[in-house]
């Protein structure tokens, strides 16, 4: 470049065109202060109507000297030659505006940046100083500073935990909640990783939860957290990302100390329960103590007409007491149900010919219409067919007494897939969905909760154990039972899912049994109870057995081989599983049976949730005698085990 006084016109029209058409304020200065020249842009921000205000009547570097030394430095070093950058620069409008007719105020925030032009001599011809206005970016930063303080004051306050952390779940943030919660003060957490509050057994959980969020997925859950004094805490957490631009950033959270929530409804739970087993002893003492008196009281008068010779009239109130030791029978396997006892024999079939069956026989006599919407391709389910024939029985009997005038009831089985929380309580897979639908008055909100617990019943004429019951069953098959929401808002609907079943091995249970099966009659028969082994030794007798007693299960492996080694084998061994201070039948038969494979046992019980109960054979049992038992029950047991004399 030429000397100033020698510098072209036509360059010095290129240079003021150029920093005319800038965006940015632009002032032009001399080495030595004064203004040489201003943009429309910089009159704009200044508030100048005149063009020829500035230029040749202002200098900069003496009007900064006093007030702003900084400045005036950062110009000079410009004007000696080096380029200089000030930022958060504030500027009041009116100190300049006062002098050269601008009316315009205000404090404005920018950048500025100065740089030299020099001479072809290298010394400085100008100094060419651009301004950025940034007051509002500072006002943002003013704005988001009071938000953040704002937001940091209601976190302070709240009385849930709120905390901050990175991608990998460093903390970053915990208000003071957040550490009363965890245990630890600020400084400690902080730099902290979220694993660290979590039992060493959850990490693994803990990591695959930050790789959601991490995916931008939200986490709500109850969670067990470790304090710093290593005692678990139950907590519920919800926890979102923090987005940037678009971008996951970091994660925030909200956690609460939920373990004195949890704590009393646990202890609700256990009133409920309490609650709920003083109507269970309170039905059950009502109920047995009717069929007791019926029982006893036909024996009594069973006695009083064999005393007067009387044999027909002692047989008539005999088959009474029967029939009373029946329904006390019943009304024990029912209890025995309902406690998660009842174990079912289950074996593979299509659920369609159990509904049918237990729709006719309910159906019988009645004025309601059933409708049956049953796939033809139902899947095959794992079930107890004598049990779930009880639960359909139950669910249909339940929704005709529900229309006395009689109606349309609508049953439907389906299949269906269940994925992961669209039914609770039961985990994602294949099912059979059967519905009972009527069309009575429905159920009351308020009896909802309670409608499955025992002897809950609005029925005068009914015990309250058949819903609970069918809840048992249901859940002993894997699956569950609720109330639905009729479609059009009038009856009540029932249903039940049962797991499909895709494979179907032989049944144990019906394995032949003909290479135990012995040529004598000789019985076996070992029992705690001393009126059970007098009762079934005098049904053996009658039934042409030969029986031999033991009270428990050492005297019975004891008996069984000396009747061995003394040529007189058994043919039949009745084994009690459950004996209080001795050994139990399966403990004896492991015992037998290690000695003499080809042993035939049968396993008793008054406990049905016992699994040998459930499947005998799998244990080593031929078969099995649940208690109590009639004489036609041992007598087809018998018939069934040994070859007839």
């Amino acid at each position: 470049m030429t000397s100033g006084n020698d510098l072209q016109l036509s360059e010095r029209d290129t240079l003021t065109q150029v920093f005319a058409q800038m965006p940015y304020p632009v002032m032009v200065m001399t080495p030595g202060g004064d203004v040489v020249f201003v943009n429309e842009a910089l009159r704009r921000l200044w508030g100048f109507s005149s063009p020829g205000a500035l230029p040749g009547s202002y200098n900069v570097l003496d009007d900064t000297g006093s007030r702003r030394p900084n400045l005036a430095r950062a110009l000079r070093q410009a004007a000696l030659g080096q380029a200089v950058e000030v930022h958060d620069l504030e500027v009041r409008i009116e100190d300049i505006g006062r002098r050269y007719g601008s009316e315009k105020t205000g404090t404005l925030n920018v950048e500025l940046t100065a740089f030299p032009v020099f001479e072809d001599s290298g010394s400085v011809w100008r100094v060419v100083i651009i301004l950025k206005d940034d007051s509002r970016r500072k006002a943002d930063e003013q704005a988001l500073a009071r938000s953040e303080s704002r937001y940091r004051t209601l976190a302070e306050s709240l009385a849930d935990g709120i905390y901050e952390a990175s991608l990998d779940g460093t903390f970053l943030y915990a208000n003071e909640t957040a550490l009363k919660i965890f245990g630890y003060d600020k400084k400690e957490i902080i730099g902290m990783n979220i694993a660290d509050t979590i039992p060493p057994s959850k990490k693994a959980e803990t990591q695959r939860a930050l790789e959601l969020l991490r995916g931008g997925k939200e986490l709500i859950e109850e969670r067990t957290f470790r304090r710093k004094d290593g005692t678990p805490f139950e907590g519920d957490i919800h926890v979102t990302p923090i987005r940037s631009e678009g971008r996951v950033t970091g994660i925030r959270g909200v956690v609460r100390d939920i373990t004195e929530r949890k704590m009393i409804a646990r202890e609700l739970q256990k009133l409920s329960k309490l609650e709920s087993l003083g109507k269970l002893a309170g039905g059950i003492a009502h109920d047995f103590n009717n069929l007791l008196g019926g029982l006893f009281g036909n024996i009594e008068l069973a006695l009083a007409a064999l005393d007067a010779k009387d044999i027909s009239r002692a047989k008539s109130v005999l088959d009474q007491a029967l029939i009373a030791y029946e329904r006390a029978c019943k009304l024990s396997g029912h209890i025995l149900t309902f406690a998660d006892g009842g174990q079912p024999r289950k074996a593979p079939g299509s659920l369609s010919d159990v509904i049918e069956g237990a729709l006719d026989i309910s159906s019988s006599g009645s004025n309601c219409k059933i409708e049956r919407v049953i796939d033809d391709d139902l899947w095959l389910s794992l079930f107890d067919h004598k049990q779930i024939f009880q639960v359909m029985e139950n669910l249909s009997i339940n929704a005709m007494q529900s229309m006395p005038d009689g109606g349309t009831i609508t049953v439907t089985a389906t299949n269906v897939s269940v994925g992961g929380g669209d039914v609770p309580q039961l985990p994602p897979g294949r099912y059979v969905r059967i519905s009972v639908r009527d069309h009575g008055p429905g159920i009351p909100i308020e009896d909802r909760d309670k409608i499955f617990d025992p002897f809950f019943t609005t029925k005068l004429s009914s015990s309250g154990l058949g819903l609970s019951i069918c809840h048992s069953i249901v859940k002993n098959h894997g699956g569950t039972i609720r109330i639905a929401e009729a479609p059009d808002g009038e009856g009540a609907e029932f249903e039940l899912y049962l797991p499909a079943y895709f494979d179907t091995p032989a049944d144990p249970d019906e394995e032949k049994q003909s290479s135990n099966r012995q040529e004598n009659r000789r019985v076996l028969c070992m029992d705690d109870e001393l009126l059970l082994r007098n009762i079934t030794s005098e049904m053996l007798r009658a039934i042409g057995c030969e029986v031999d007693t033991a009270e428990h299960g050492d005297k019975a492996v004891e008996m069984y081989e000396e009747a061995q080694q003394n040529g007189r084998p058994y043919a039949l061994v009745f084994l009690d599983l459950t004996v209080p201070g001795h050994m139990g039948g399966k403990q004896a038969l492991d015992i037998l049976k290690s000695r003499h494979p080809q042993i035939v046992a049968v396993a008793t019980s008054g406990y049905s949730n016992d699994p040998i109960m459930a499947t005998p054979t799998s244990f080593g049992f031929a078969d099995k005698l649940a208690k109590p038992y009639r004489m036609t029950d041992l007598s087809n047991l018998v018939k069934k085990l040994l070859p007839p004399t």
